[in-house]
């Protein structure tokens, strides 16, 4: 059904569904545990579907980070890690600037805004390097 959401475009949907699987990570009751996989999947479809918006696209990357710092044994056991990198290398090689440095370089949306900077231009620096 999420994906759904994805194929017709609904992007407010595809937030609140990236919103609640991040809180549902944070939860100490194994609610995801039966589901890493589909849950998996269906991020990873959200970051690579260049359709997208990029802020919905980063609330699903957002998700996938939170999974992994907070269940990583749960996302390794899931078998998914290879699926992980092969999205992560795409997203890295059809960005056209630079990475480097980002994961230490904090950049606020108002600044991106003030800089006239609102152009989709793919995922941005920072999410990428903060993900991988």
């Amino acid at each position: 059904m999420a994906k759904a959401c994805v194929a017709r475009g609904d992007e407010e949907s595809v937030v609140s569904v990236s919103e609640n699987l991040c809180e549902w990570c944070l939860t100490p009751q194994p609610l995801i545990k039966p589901y890493v996989a589909e849950i998996v999947d269906y991020l990873l479809y959200v970051m690579g579907h260049e359709d997208l918006e990029l802020s919905t696209r980063d609330t699903a990357s957002l998700a996938l980070s939170t999974l992994a710092e907070t269940k990583g044994k749960l996302l390794a056991k899931s078998g998914k890690v290879p699926a992980c990198l092969e999205v992560f290398a795409c997203l890295i090689a059809s960005y056209d600037g630079s990475a480097a440095n980002s994961l230490f370089r904090y950049e606020t949306l108002n600044d991106s805004e003030e800089n006239g900077d609102d152009v989709d231009d793919g995922p941005s620096q920072q999410s990428i390097a903060q993900v991988v």
